[in-house]
């Protein structure tokens, strides 16, 4: 005999269930009170836990600063081979704007100490000593961040012969040492040591980071960086093998 499933298959809350289906409902909303004698119904909402599904979503994170994002715009062909030029030299400054570093900037008249508040094409403006100073790049031999003064200071060498003659910034391009190029690719392709000597007689001995149209990053063997500027340089030699 087969057996009647419809009263098996077939269910029907009771008055009770539907009574605590109705409590369990609006346990997730709350009445919030406005002018007048009306009231809203909002969801209820939850904290965020990790092993709960639903309730607020966890915060994005906030993305980093990246300069390729930025959107497009039409730019003169003078302007785009000025950048093109900068290469490394102008991310290197613009990451040192953001991040508010301490840097350490060696001129032929002294040294300047502070952060970096704009860049220009020919000129940097400082805060040393809560004072704003703007300074010509010309002017600049090298610099670094003043973290890593204690150990960039031992490796730097002065050669005395060329700090007798008395050199200062040199204006005339046609006049100034010319690095070439294709020396640099070849000392950073395989890192070959090279020894840099500027126009104030200071010498840096170590390898190339990278290198710009008009700087040149070298990795000394403490591990820090100087970032030396192309128009101070007097003389260049590289390690032979």
């Amino acid at each position: 005999m087969a057996r009647d499933l419809t009263r098996t298959l077939i269910w029907r809350p009771n008055e009770e269930e539907r009574r605590q289906r109705s409590r369990q409902r609006d346990y997730y909303y709350q009445e919030y009170p406005t002018q007048g004698y009306q009231t809203y119904r909002q969801p209820y909402q939850q904290p965020y836990h990790p092993y709960r599904r639903g309730g607020p979503q966890r915060p994005r994170p906030q993305r980093r600063f990246n300069e390729f994002n930025k959107p497009l715009r039409i730019i003169p062909q003078e302007e785009f081979l000025r950048l093109k030029a900068e290469g490394y030299g102008r991310f290197y400054i613009d990451k040192q704007i953001r991040r508010k570093t301490p840097m350490v900037f060696v001129t032929y008249d002294g040294v300047l100490r502070g952060l970096i508040l704009r860049r220009m094409p020919y000129n940097l403006d400082l805060l040393a000593n809560g004072k704003k100073i703007r300074i010509n790049k010309l002017d600049i031999k090298y610099c670094y961040k003043q973290s890593h003064e204690p150990r960039i200071l031992p490796y730097i060498q002065i050669d005395e012969e060329v700090k007798a003659l008395g050199l200062g910034p040199e204006m005339d391009p046609s006049k100034r040492y010319q690095i070439d190029d294709r020396v640099l690719i070849q000392c950073y392709r395989e890192r070959r040591p090279i020894v840099l000597v500027l126009r104030g007689g200071e010498v840096f001995g170590g390898v190339i980071d990278w290198f710009s149209k008009y700087e040149v990053k070298i990795e000394l063997p403490s591990r820090r960086c100087v970032v030396c500027f192309r128009h101070a340089a007097y003389s260049l030699g590289v390690a032979a093998y």
